[in-house]
């Protein structure tokens, strides 16, 4: 297992596969920002799709977007 780059935050609790709807705008933030923290130079739209990856979203919808998009937004605000 790759070492966690050191103060990257503790992967978060959250199972994945469920409606974009099902999570809540922090569990959202909460998963980019973790994913943000692994030393890995992404544009806002890589971070977007690594974060829906993440998630087990298989298409980039709209609400999936807009969600995505929300906690990407906040997460390098």
């Amino acid at each position: 297992m790759a070492e966690e780059p050191a103060g990257r935050p503790a992967k978060p609790d959250f199972t994945p596969g469920r409606p974009v709807t099902a999570y809540s705008g922090d569990e959202l933030l909460a998963v980019v920002r973790w994913i943000d923290t692994d030393g890995t130079e992404r544009s806002d739209e890589e971070l977007l799709r690594a974060a829906m990856k993440e998630l087990g979203f298989a298409r980039l919808g709209p609400r999936i977007k807009e969600a995505l998009g929300a906690a990407v937004a906040a997460a390098r605000g």
